[in-house]
């Protein structure tokens, strides 16, 4: 996620994920798969859905961490 992604996920909101981010994209269009999203050092900050939405690959949280909220904000 980037840090318009970041600051999305930590407010609950969708965000766009990288196409590669789902590893073989063909997996996301045959339906909605559970992940965990991740900060680019690492940090697990919601447990979500990737999903294909109009040709794109979109990262919905489903459970979000409370320290996302604060890693989510852009300084």
């Amino acid at each position: 996620l980037d840090d318009a992604g970041l600051e999305a996920v930590g407010r609950g909101q969708a965000a766009a994920a990288a196409a590669d981010a789902a590893g073989d994209p063909t997996l996301v269009g045959a339906g909605p798969r559970s992940v965990v999203l991740r900060s680019p050092a690492g940090r697990a900050l919601a447990l979500g859905e990737l999903a294909l939405e109009r040709g794109l690959v979109r990262a919905r949280p489903n459970v979000v961490f409370p320290w996302a909220v604060r890693e989510g904000k852009v300084a």
